[in-house]
């Protein structure tokens, strides 16, 4: 539904459209979804997180440097794989109960 992806922001994530979100049929085997997959988050350090860690930087500011060098949180990693049809939006939400983290 079209309010979903402006409420989720899901247009950043493709240029395809419509966007498409799978959802899981209930009467099928193993709630809908076949096997497993991971969403997962990575902080890798660079040299701007390393100095404001020695410094004592607060959690915004340290964030905001890692966006800068290319966290994705597992919310938006997971917003990603419902865009391209690993997941339903409702199992990120769920998961990542639907915070932003």
């Amino acid at each position: 539904p079209p309010e979903l992806i402006a409420e989720h922001g899901l247009e950043r994530f493709t240029d395809e459209r419509p966007i498409r979100l799978y959802r899981p049929r209930a009467d099928a085997p193993g709630g809908g979804y076949r096997g497993r997959s991971a969403i997962t988050e990575l902080l890798v350090m660079n040299e701007e997180l390393r100095s404001l860690l020695m410094r004592h930087a607060d959690a915004s500011t340290l964030e905001e440097a890692a966006r800068r060098g290319g966290l994705r949180t597992l919310h938006e990693e997971g917003l990603r794989q419902a865009v391209a049809g690993v997941t339903s939006l409702e199992e990120v939400l769920r998961v990542t109960r639907g915070d932003g983290t």
